[in-house]
């Protein structure tokens, strides 16, 4: 039976072992954001501004969870000029309470170079209505030492 190792254990196994100064992949302590945004039936092309990632952070993922199913409303996770940098559009709240995780690969261990806004963008419906209880909840996990 053969054994991959990822890039990180990898390096592990290649004694001595250089940490470079910034380095995130080893011994991380992540850091987290939590946004909380309450349905007010946001619009298609409607944005959503969270907390800002500071200058510096690496992006570990962004985990979205809903109180009520959002049909088929997307939502894409940028950074206030590109829609979709830190995540694709999806329809990928239809399940109450099911926290989901989104994190491009490509942006997935990349140093922030500034801060960085994080805005949510709803695609192709409307959120789902006001109400109690009813709302978006947005944790950002990143790395900053």
């Amino acid at each position: 039976m053969a054994n991959t190792f990822s890039t990180q254990r990898a390096k592990l196994n290649t004694l001595p072992l250089t940490l470079t100064d910034g380095n995130r992949e080893f011994d991380s302590r992540v850091k987290v954001n939590l946004d909380v945004i309450p349905y007010a039936a946001q619009a298609a092309a409607d944005t959503i501004t969270c907390q800002s990632l500071p200058k510096g952070a690496t992006p570990v993922a962004f985990i979205l969870n809903t109180s009520d199913t959002t049909g088929t409303a997307t939502l894409a996770i940028g950074d206030g000029t590109t829609p979709t940098y830190f995540s694709g559009a999806g329809a990928v709240l239809t399940t109450p309470d099911t926290p989901t995780h989104r994190l491009k690969t490509s942006v997935a261990g990349t140093k922030l170079t500034a801060e960085t806004p994080v805005v949510i963008t709803v695609g192709v419906a409307p959120l789902p209505s006001a109400g109690a209880g009813k709302q978006l909840v947005v944790h950002t996990l990143y790395t900053l030492d």
